[in-house]
């Protein structure tokens, strides 16, 4: 069997799909997996290296907004169709699954005319545009929010929730062990403070009204990734830090870096939420405003309802709402230790089987005709 994965751009797009990837090839070592994005996705960097054939199609994602620069975009959609028609009449996949992002949309919608079985799996509680053209057109919907159900109209809705690298379960039961290999003392704390993949000038600013308290306490750690845009001028504005500070422009070792932090500060995406939760590490949550629909706040009230986070709007973000919020928890292990707790209980663990499960029944059809 050949299997195409069509998302990426971001890492809330692209690390689900690695995740179903890595499954499906632990219960299928001969079966052959190729991955699809852009050339400006984080794809290029980070596929290579899970060992999957990466290929490049000079797509363009479907824009929200109208203006001129997005209508020029909806011009270059009929390019993107093409190449994707191109690709997969070459390559030729017994199935096709799209996790979001620029590259999933023209591949899924091509591998539909082309009556290849299809699957999505759209993460948040209101899905995106894109996502909801194909649910009509593809043989699955998987969800991670059963509320997206009322949003989208499909053959197949399955409420799957949200598919984890097995990397985070399997680190999480390693912390001490990371933890001494990062260098973090038996009474040290690790903050670790993310925006996900392009960074966030929010999460880089609250940081910034901590670093001075961080320096007068010297158990605390923090692994700070700044966003490659950002980085090189905090790396200016911010000199002779002290190695238990490190700025970095961006995570790429997570599953070893999450499972590891007795904190994490970061926005409130759902694959971000689901590797904290899977890495069972407490957080405070700031959630992107601009976010459609709104759905980061929706996703990290969940959490703060479960007692695994706190939530601090983006706009609240002054600095001594921001000491006021996270000075309290870094002076309170034990309430740390009881949110860890409750972020191990938030996350669905069988997202996974149920996924692979779904594309298996699609694939038996056409095993049963190989056979």
């Amino acid at each position: 069997m050949k299997l195409v994965f069509a998302g990426g751009g971001t890492g809330g797009h692209l690390y689900p799909a690695l995740a179903i990837a890595q499954s499906w090839k632990e219960s299928h070592p001969s079966d052959e997996i190729l991955f699809v994005g852009t050339p400006r996705g984080i794809e290029n960097t980070v596929v290579p290296k899970y060992g999957f054939p990466l290929y490049l199609l000079p797509v363009e994602g479907i824009p929200r907004k109208v203006s001129w620069e997005t209508l020029k975009k909806l011009f270059l959609v009929p390019k993107s169709l093409i190449n994707a028609f191109i690709f997969l009449k070459k390559e030729k996949p017994d199935i096709v699954v799209g996790t979001g992002g620029y590259a999933s949309f023209p591949v899924v919608f091509a591998a539909t005319v082309l009556k290849i079985p299809t699957v999505i799996h759209e993460q948040n509680a209101y899905p995106g545009i894109a996502n909801k053209i194909l649910a009509a057109r593809v043989d699955a919907v998987c969800l991670t929010f059963g509320e997206a159900k009322k949003r989208m109209k499909a053959k197949k809705l399955y409420e799957t929730g949200l598919p984890v690298r097995r990397e985070f379960f399997t680190n999480a039961a390693k912390r001490n062990e990371l933890r001494k290999k990062m260098g973090v003392g038996k009474d040290e704390l690790l903050l670790v403070a993310f925006g996900g993949s392009q960074g966030a000038l929010t999460i880089n600013k609250v940081v910034g009204y901590l670093l001075p308290e961080i320096m007068l306490r010297p158990n605390l750690r923090l692994v700070w990734a700044t966003g490659p845009r950002n980085y090189e001028n905090l790396k200016q504005k911010y000199k002779n830090l002290p190695e238990r500070v490190q700025m970095v422009p961006y995570i790429d070792n997570m599953p070893e870096v999450l499972p590891a932090a007795d904190l994490a500060i970061t926005r409130a995406g759902a694959a971000t939420l689901a590797e904290i939760a899977a890495s069972k590490v407490p957080a405070v949550l700031i959630p992107y405003p601009y976010a459609a629909e709104n759905h980061q706040e929706h996703n990290a009230r969940a959490f703060v309802s479960h007692g695994a986070a706190v939530l601090l709007r983006d706009a609240e973000c002054s600095e001594d709402r921001v000491k006021a919020t996270i000075l309290p928890l870094l002076d309170s292990p034990e309430k740390l230790v009881k949110m860890a707790e409750n972020a191990g209980k938030v996350l669905r663990r069988d997202s996974l089987k149920e996924i692979t499960g779904i594309m298996e029944a699609l694939l038996k059809p056409k095993s049963n005709k190989k056979t």
